[in-house]
């Protein structure tokens, strides 16, 4: 459990896209900052902790304006990787009090989901229903960054993270007072104002032919990670 003290209160989520990292972080930041006005800073409620490491931001500025105490983050692959090359990566592990690692145990359906996402430019709480015709490519290529994501957060776990809690995406619940209770052991009255995205299978037309391209797919899994049909299975 997570429990913040004066020198143990920064806490960082890795996740790949389409995890429902999103959802955690978001509801981790309101119920510490509803619960500890340490957490209540401009950094904090503008979520400026989030994905904060890409190329259409200026990472430096980001990177400056990082605290040293009470910070909430939330990493991707990608976040990961620009931080290591600019050589932050070293300080980021070394300041992270408290580790979430979100895992994502459907490969199908996570690699769905990102490619609706791309196709649609649609992320966070502006995802519709519309069906679509998904290209094989750019769904071969969200199979791609998923998979690269476990390799890395888990199989080979080549940045070395040391998890202090593991969730998994299958068992988060629609209530975020349940996530916050089972990272802090408190329970708060949250509202929910990350929505989940619609069926990833009602709405791609051409279903049929990207399951058929994810069958023939080379799902190379590193180490740890081990594919069972299409569940992951994350071993210790």
């Amino acid at each position: 459990m997570f429990s913040p003290s004066q020198t143990h209160n920064n806490i960082t989520v890795f996740g790949s896209p389409r995890s429902g990292s999103t959802f955690v972080f978001h509801n981790i930041i309101t119920g510490l900052v509803s619960e500890y006005p340490e957490y209540s800073t401009e950094f904090n409620h503008r979520r400026y902790g989030s994905e904060p490491f890409r190329r259409n931001n200026d990472m430096r500025t980001r990177w400056n304006i990082f605290p040293k105490s009470y910070c909430v983050s939330k990493f991707h692959l990608i976040d990961l990787l620009n931080a290591n090359e600019m050589g932050w990566w070293h300080e980021i592990n070394q300041n992270s009090h408290y580790n979430i690692l979100l895992l994502r145990k459907n490969l199908w359906e996570s690699a769905l989901s990102l490619a609706i996402s791309t196709y649609k430019n649609q992320w966070i709480n502006d995802l519709d229903d519309t069906k679509v015709t998904i290209d094989t490519p750019l769904f071969l290529n969200s199979l791609d960054v998923q998979i690269r994501n476990i390799n890395h957060l888990w199989g080979d776990n080549d940045f070395n993270i040391k998890p202090d809690q593991i969730i998994f995406t299958e068992e988060l619940t629609d209530n975020p007072s349940d996530l916050y209770e089972s990272i802090t052991g408190n329970r708060l009255v949250l509202e929910n104002t990350v929505k989940k995205s619609p069926d990833k299978e009602s709405v791609i037309v051409n279903l049929s032919e990207l399951r058929s391209a994810y069958e023939q797919a080379d799902k190379d899994l590193h180490g740890r990670a081990t594919l069972e049909g299409d569940m992951v299975n994350y071993n210790e």
